[in-house]
């Protein structure tokens, strides 16, 4: 199987566990999980007129649940052109809509958002009879005006108008960059700088940064959120995001940015603070040649080097597990579990396994630095606020909590190893239940026979020393709690190889 291959396998595993694991979004809004299934529950034609038309206001719910659609983007559709509704909230969208008087159609049109909900498409039409300047006509539903004023009076309305000021303040500027990994001129690489207007540096508040391209006939991608490179890249600075938007087909297309605030948990409304824009065009030879980025990713790449710390990192931890249990058998109980040839093998070789066991615990501890700070994903915080950043990438939250785990089984491992050393050595320093002489006799000598220097007392008839409880009772504690540790660390290891993974292809997927 080529190596293109194996990626492929991977990937689809690694996707099937994102489907079985991954949080529940807002897109799963109503009861049974699915997308969220909006309609139009009140549409209203106000008196109030402008030089662009007539106001006009709707309310959007769920079709299952009755939940108030948050994150949406409407837009009205007249003979006179297409008009975009600002969300006030809570479910409630207004703004101008070219309507005259008389009879006419009117298209109401929903589509999600960066960072909102995954709605199922909607549109619909109603015939109106648009009344003259300064009646109110109610298209659908109650159309009760204190609700929208209510509305217009939430919380969410404050910080979305609060957004909107802070926007001023603010630019963001796209680049495509070259990225020849990529399999194909329709993955577009890019960056979006997010920058104070007035001074143009980088502005340094983390903001949710969605990218998205549409064409000219209105069509759209999906939506693709951006990671900040800083976290992920120390070589750049706070307030540049990247991320890859991929075209289904070449042509010219405008490629969005929109910055958001930062949503600190799953449920709150996206607030969109600005938006840039990039056009770009892919057409010619380099569609065709889109194949070659493939054959470069299929060949196999990997760092000699980082591959053999890996090896003797898990090869070190192994063996200094299998000396720690070696040890232990000796401590506990004296080594009663033991045959007299196995302890006494022991025994003798108890300076030497000391020695392994302090320098492979070294090694496994020198080597997990090395991985940690070059085989990590995401890199090492460097601090607290560091930190909870790099908590809200993909799959961060069980890669890290999986690795401080891990740290902790070692920590505890590495103190447990302390006390079987004193144990073992305990057992070899206590003394015989019975004495033995120096032992002068020839194989010749007659038993009975007074004129040897000591007495000849068979390995059977000395017997190992019993503990005392306190000490018996310290080993029944510690002993389970290294081998639950143990257990704890090789589960720790599946985790992070599986989260690695994930993280990978999160990156490749977006």
């Amino acid at each position: 199987m080529r190596m293109l291959d194996l990626k492929r396998a991977g990937a689809v595993l690694a996707l099937m566990g994102v489907s079985l694991t991954a949080p529940a979004s807002p897109a799963s809004a109503h009861d049974d999980g699915g997308v969220f299934q909006p309609i139009v529950g009140d549409f209203v034609i106000e008196g109030a007129g402008s030089p662009t038309g007539r106001s006009v206001w709707i309310r959007v719910v769920d079709a299952d649940s009755g939940a108030p659609a948050q994150g949406v983007a409407a837009a009205a559709s007249t003979g006179g052109g297409t008009s975009p509704l600002t969300e006030v909230g809570l479910g409630y969208f207004s703004g101008d809509v070219g309507l005259a008087p008389g009879r006419g159609s009117v298209t109401i049109s929903l589509r999600s958002m960066p960072g909102g909900l995954l709605i199922r498409k909607f549109t619909r039409s109603w015939t109106v009879d648009v009344p003259p300047v300064g009646e109110r006509k109610v298209v659908a539903g109650a159309g009760k005006a204190a609700d929208l004023e209510a509305a217009e009076h939430s919380p969410v309305r404050t910080a979305r108008a609060a957004a909107a000021e802070k926007g001023k303040n603010l630019a963001v500027e796209l680049e495509a960059v070259e990225d020849r990994t990529l399999a194909s001129p329709l993955y577009v690489s890019l960056h979006a700088e997010v920058k104070v207007r007035a001074t143009g540096a980088l502005d340094p508040t983390e903001h949710e940064v969605y990218g998205w391209a549409v064409d000219e006939s209105g069509a759209t991608t999906e939506f693709v959120k951006f990671r900040p490179l800083d976290v992920v890249d120390p070589g750049y600075a706070a307030g540049v995001y990247g991320g890859v938007v991929i075209l289904p087909r070449g042509g010219k297309w405008t490629m969005n940015a929109d910055v958001l605030e930062l949503q600190r948990s799953p449920s709150d409304p996206p607030i969109q603070i600005l938006s840039g824009q990039l056009p770009v065009e892919r057409t010619g030879p380099s569609l065709q040649r889109s194949g070659a980025a493939e054959d470069r990713l299929s060949a196999v790449r990997a760092n000699l080097t980082n591959t053999i710390i890996l090896a003797l990192h898990s090869l070190a931890a192994a063996t200094w597990g299998a000396i720690l249990a070696a040890l232990a058998l000796l401590a506990f109980q004296r080594g009663r579990a033991l045959s007299p040839w196995a302890r006494n093998a022991l025994e003798r070789h108890l300076d030497g396994l000391v020695r392994a066991a302090w320098s492979l615990a070294v090694a496994v501890y020198v080597t997990g630095v090395y991985n940690l700070y070059r085989e990590s994903p995401y890199g090492v915080p460097s601090s607290w606020v560091e930190l909870q950043r790099l908590l809200r990438l993909p799959f961060a939250r069980p890669y890290f909590l999986a690795l401080a785990i891990k740290l902790a089984g070692y920590a505890v491992l590495l103190y447990g190893s302390t006390r079987l050393i004193a144990g073992a050595k305990a057992t070899t320093r206590a003394p015989r239940s019975r004495s033995v002489q120096p032992f002068t006799r020839t194989p010749w000598s007659q038993p009975g026979n007074s004129g040897g220097g000591g007495e000849l007392v068979h390995a059977a008839q000395i017997a190992a020393p019993v503990s005392s409880p306190a000490t018996a009772h310290r080993f029944w504690v510690l002993l389970p709690v290294m081998a639950a540790c143990g257990g704890a660390i090789i589960v720790c290891v599946t985790i992070l190889k599986t989260a690695h993974l994930l993280i990978e292809v999160a990156r490749i997927t977006s």
